[in-house]
């Protein structure tokens, strides 16, 4: 059977329409899966002293991702009891700790720093901002996963 030229064209014109249809239609959705952070279930208590112009840190493990909430609680042995310390969660470096959220507040009953992280460890860092006269005793309730 002898096609003519007219009838190849039309029949290869079919064929690369349905081709580009089958090839250009993706009926997949793809989704990165987001994560919930875990809500605390632990709760810490780095309790210490800081001289003026001083510093402490502390460092602790968080087995899974979620939140970790810190809270300056109270600010003791010195003459205004609303004085303000600098808090800080970060990394331990060494012999000390790299923050890399910080925050000068007083005590107080919410949290002042809060986040999502990731499995690992972590560091607590109390310091001086230049409002103490004298040392302080501090305590910090960490919560965490």
């Amino acid at each position: 059977m002898k096609t003519s030229g007219k009838t190849a064209a039309l029949g290869a014109v079919a064929g690369l329409a349905l081709l580009a249809i089958a090839c250009g239609k993706d009926n997949t959705t793809s989704t990165t899966p987001t994560q919930t952070p875990a809500a605390p279930t632990a709760i810490e208590h780095y309790v210490g002293t800081v001289g003026v112009g001083g510093s402490g840190f502390y460092s602790f493990s968080v087995p899974q991702y979620g939140t970790i909430n810190l809270t300056l609680t109270q600010v003791s042995g010195v003459d205004d009891p609303a004085v303000q310390v600098g808090l800080g969660l970060g990394v331990p470096s060494g012999f000390g700790c790299t923050s890399s959220t910080t925050i000068t507040t007083a005590a107080g009953s919410d949290p002042q720093i809060t986040g999502a992280y990731a499995i690992g460890v972590y560091c607590v860092r109390v310091y001086d901002v230049g409002n103490l006269t004298a040392s302080a005793t501090f305590d910090v309730a960490i919560a965490h996963p």
